[in-house]
C-alpha cells in the first residue's frame, strides 16, 4: 500500500495539533478527538499501551468504553496469543483491520465490544511503539480503506515520537512555550522557525522535528542556523535559555 491518497495538509494540522499539548492526557484526549477529521469513527478510539494493550483514553457513544471493562475481558480471555500463551506480535505487526464478528463467541467481543458498538478495529503498531492509536466502527459502518490504514501508520509513527518527547521536557506547562506564545515573545521569527523553537524547547532532536514537520533534516539545521543568528544563540542549551526553559548554569554543559 502507498501513501498517495493520504491528506497531506489536514495530517499536519492534526500532528501540530498533537504537539502543542502539554501533558500526555491532553495528548491522548487531542488524539482520540481530533483523528475524527481524518479517520471517522463510530463508537470509540483509543490509545493503547503497546507492551501490555492498557487502554489509556477513549471517546465514544457509551460511558461503558473505559479501562477497567476492558482489563477485566482481556484478563478473563486474552487475544492474540501464540500456542505458548505469549502475545502474537506477528500477528498483530501483520493485521492491522480486525472484523470481530469473525470471533463473535469470544466473550471478550460478545460482553464488551458489540454492546459498545464497536465491530471492526483499526490498529497499526509497530516495533518499538509504546503506544498506538486504535480506531473502531460499528456493523453500519464502511470498512477501513488502504487510506485509513496509511493515514494510522503515519500517525501513530508521529504519535510515539511527541509521547517521547515529554521525557525531556524542561516545564511544558507554561503558556509562553506554545507556538503562539513564542511567536509573541520573537516577532523576528518566521512562522516555521517558530515551530521549530517550540520543538526544541520539548527537546526534541532534529530527525523527530523533521519528521514532526514533514520538512528534511537539513531544513531544520538551515533553520537553526537563522534562530540561532536572530536570538544571539550559539547552541541549543542556550536558545532554550532564551525561551526560559533552562536555568544559566546549564549553560556550562552545552549539547
Amino acid at each position: 500500500m502507498g501513501d498517495a491518497k493520504v491528506q497531506w495538509p489536514r495530517l499536519r494540522e492534526y500532528l501540530l495539533e498533537l504537539s502543542s499539548c502539554q501533558t500526555r492526557s491532553e495528548l491522548m484526549r487531542t488524539a482520540c478527538l481530533q483523528v475524527q477529521t481524518l479517520i471517522p469513527f463510530d463508537a470509540a478510539a483509543g490509545i493503547f499501551d503497546s507492551a501490555d494493550a492498557r487502554y489509556l483514553e477513549g471517546v465514544g457513544q457509551s460511558d461503558a468504553v473505559n479501562a477497567s471493562y476492558n482489563a477485566y475481558y482481556r484478563k478473563r480471555q486474552p487475544l492474540f496469543l501464540d500456542g505458548e500463551g505469549h502475545v502474537d506480535m506477528d500477528f498483530i505487526l501483520s493485521t492491522y483491520v480486525y472484523d470481530w464478528r469473525k470471533v463473535s463467541r469470544l466473550e471478550y467481543a460478545v460482553y464488551f465490544m458489540f454492546p459498545n458498538g464497536m465491530f471492526e478495529s483499526l490498529s497499526h503498531v509497530l516495533p518499538g511503539h509504546r503506544i498506538s492509536l486504535a480506531i473502531q466502527r460499528s456493523r453500519f459502518s464502511p470498512h477501513f480503506s488502504d487510506q485509513d490504514v496509511d493515514t494510522l501508520g503515519i500517525i501513530n509513527e508521529h504519535l510515539n515520537t511527541i509521547f517521547s518527547g515529554f521525557d525531556r521536557r524542561w516545564d511544558a506547562s507554561d503558556p509562553a512555550l506554545s507556538v503562539e506564545g513564542i511567536s509573541a515573545r520573537f516577532s523576528s521569527l518566521s512562522r516555521r522557525e517558530t515551530e521549530i523553537c517550540f520543538f526544541v524547547a520539548r527537546r526534541l532532536t532534529t530527525a523527530e522535528i523533521a519528521a514532526c514537520l514533514f520538512i528534511s533534516r537539513r531544513t531544520v539545521e538551515k533553520h537553526m542556523e537563522s534562530i540561532f543568528d536572530k536570538l544571539g544563540a550559539r547552541s541549543r542549551d542556550q536558545l532554550r535559555w532564551h525561551l526560559g526553559v533552562m536555568p544559566p548554569k546549564e549553560l556550562w554543559h552545552p549539547e
